[in-house]
């Protein structure tokens, strides 16, 4: 039909052509020569449109890139800057992470043309122009937002201050405990810029589309990795802080994963991850920093009961028993020990009304608290280190009022007695005697009732040694003596009592025996050598494949260790311990000590390994 009326077509293309193209409509349906220099004329003038668009297209992205120069260097974190510039750029001239959906359809352009465009093209279609809005308030919103977000992800950080004292836990901790904590130091530290020896870290500042919401998540993204031979890994692990969890539950998990090469073997790295949705962020940045509440005046208690005088800071009298109490203690070598005792009536102080309200008004400021900032406020103000979030948050209140008036009565006790490493604190049970002391003080207590009090120890009666030395005259010695003598025979009583236990026990202690779990046999004599009354620490060396090797058995004043290999027998594993429950006490020249001493059993199992 075309060869038969070409010129109807030609005519009719003419008459579209002409509608279409303003000027040139009555030359095109005349010759090919004619409708060439048209065609030529129409393309002339295509070019130059082309050109002045394109000239004000690129003075546009000339004024756009020196905006975007000057934005990302305001940027505090230099990889920020570089990462956050990148996507920035791709967004302005390619539409690369700014791709928006109108009626079904995808649009990629870059943000500088889509703002030309929407200048200089009033031919838009209404999707089109949409889109290109969409595009444009994208790339200024993720300017926006990324300015914000510096800001906002060093929020708090500024108080991690490697180079003083205590640059957390006085204002500020680190958020989470255990394996959590250290992950969120580590990302801290990293947002920072902050080395630490033995981790690496890598900061990664994403944008990627998100198909739940239809939109893009401004990610961070920092992959850690943590040399196990490094001394502050070798500190996380010996403290508990690469694992979750408690150990009372036995439900503890590991922070950090063991990194394997492409074979599968360790690589003797563990690798950390730490994600955050930028978009998500708040007034607290990261959330990696908890500011501790401040405590307040920790003598205002005992100032307002009276105990304490808040002008001079020295204790009114009250509480304490005037009455002398004065004690003789006969020593094994055969000396006395003539002791001075000062008591405190702590039941007085416990019941007083005045007292009673001040720690009533502090438990209410710390139940008032975030959960966050509770569990550091517990373990920095009060000492309650590696309390969990869930189990706290699961007490009542009672419980918890109970445990925060105890510490504080303990604290307070110790304060207004003048406790320190010289001056310790000690309890027993009232004697008869006692209570008479009491009495006379105007104070009631009964037999058997829990007394606190402080001592000093003065002078030793010499009535007679046996090493044959003059006797019954007073001889003072130095309270260094008198000190080491009572160590010795503190830690030959806890000794005895040890061995006590330990022959006692019925439990199976053998790591050697065929068909045994070695994990579960392990973990036996790790809570049989805890339990108290023993308090031996035991630890684990492993294999490559992180299989138990040998046990590792402390001593109690941590001056030896006995190393046991599987296939000790239970008689070993309990010499071992009793050994360890000897630790120094071993080393004095005991009539009744028949066990080996720490460092003989050592020498004699290494040797056997």
């Amino acid at each position: 039909m075309s060869y038969r009326n070409p010129q109807i077509i030609i005519d009719r293309s003419g008459e579209i052509w002409g509608k279409a193209i303003a000027g040139f409509g009555a030359n095109v349906a005349k010759g090919i020569d004619a409708f060439a220099a048209v065609h030529e004329q129409a393309q002339a003038a295509a070019n130059r449109r082309k050109e002045s668009n394109q000239l004000a297209l690129n003075v546009s992205e000339l004024k756009e890139n020196e905006k975007i120069n000057k934005f990302v260097k305001s940027l505090p974190d230099k990889s920020m800057n570089d990462q956050v510039g990148q996507t920035i750029r791709e967004m302005a001239t390619t539409g690369l992470k700014n791709t928006v959906n109108v009626n079904g359809k995808d649009y990629t352009l870059g943000a500088i043309k889509a703002q030309a465009l929407l200048k200089s093209d009033p031919n838009l279609d209404k999707d089109t122009r949409e889109a290109y809005l969409k595009i444009v308030g994208g790339y200024n919103q993720y300017m926006d937002n990324m300015g914000g977000v510096a800001s906002s992800i060093t929020v708090n950080n500024s108080e991690l201050r490697p180079e003083e004292p205590g640059f957390i836990s006085q204002n500020y901790d680190i958020q989470g405990e255990g394996g959590e904590g250290t992950a969120n130091l580590i990302a801290a530290m990293s947002v920072n810029s902050q080395p630490i020896e033995g981790v690496e870290s890598k900061k990664e500042y994403g944008r990627d589309y998100n198909k739940d919401t239809g939109k893009y998540d401004n990610t961070l993204t920092i992959n850690s990795r943590i040399d196990k031979n490094s001394i502050i890994y070798e500190s996380w692990l010996k403290n508990g802080l690469t694992t979750n969890g408690s150990t009372e539950k036995g439900n503890l998990t590991q922070q950090f994963e063991e990194e394997l090469d492409s074979k599968g073997n360790p690589t003797g790295y563990v690798t950390s991850k730490f994600e955050r949705n930028l978009n998500e962020i708040g007034e607290n940045g990261l959330g990696l920093i908890v500011k501790i509440p401040e405590q307040g005046d920790i003598n205002k208690a005992l100032n307002d009961a009276g105990y304490r005088d808040p002008k001079t800071g020295t204790e009114t009298g009250l509480g304490f028993v005037t009455e002398k109490i004065v004690r003789n203690e006969v020593l094994d070598n055969g000396d006395t020990v003539t002791a001075t005792e000062t008591h405190f009536d702590a039941e007085s102080l416990e019941n007083n009304t005045a007292y009673k309200i001040i720690n009533k008004a502090t438990f209410d400021k710390i139940d008032s608290l975030p959960l966050d900032q509770q569990i550091k406020y517990m373990s920095n103000n009060l000492g309650w280190g590696g309390i969990e979030k869930i189990p706290w948050a699961e007490m009542n209140t009672d419980e918890k009022e109970a445990l925060v008036n105890k510490t504080l009565m303990n604290r307070d006790l110790r304060n207004i007695m003048g406790v320190s490493k010289k001056n310790l604190l000690k309890t027993r049970k009232a004697t008869p005697e006692d209570v008479a002391k009491y009495k006379a003080d105007n104070k009631t207590i009964k037999v058997d009732d829990d007394i606190y009090f402080t001592e000093k120890l003065q002078t030793v009666e010499r009535v007679g040694r046996d090493d044959g030395s003059a006797g019954g005259g007073a001889g003072s010695v130095t309270q260094a003596q008198i000190t080491r003598q009572k160590k010795i025979q503190t830690e030959k009583e806890n000794y005895t009592k040890a061995v006590k236990i330990i022959d006692s026990s019925k439990d199976d202690l053998n790591f050697g025996k065929k068909g045994y779990n070695f994990e579960e046999q392990y973990n036996k004599i790790v809570k049989f050598a805890g339990r108290t009354g023993l308090g031996i620490t035991v630890t684990a060396m492993e294999n490559d494949d992180n299989s138990i090797k040998n046990i590792v058995i402390t001593s109690r004043d941590n001056k030896s260790q006995i190393v046991l290999g599987k296939g000790s027998s239970d008689k070993q594993v309990r010499d071992a311990i009793k050994a360890s429950a000897a630790g120094g006490a071993a080393n004095y020249k005991q009539s009744s000590a028949k066990e080996p001493t720490a460092k003989e059993l050592r020498a004699k199992y290494t040797k056997q390994q």
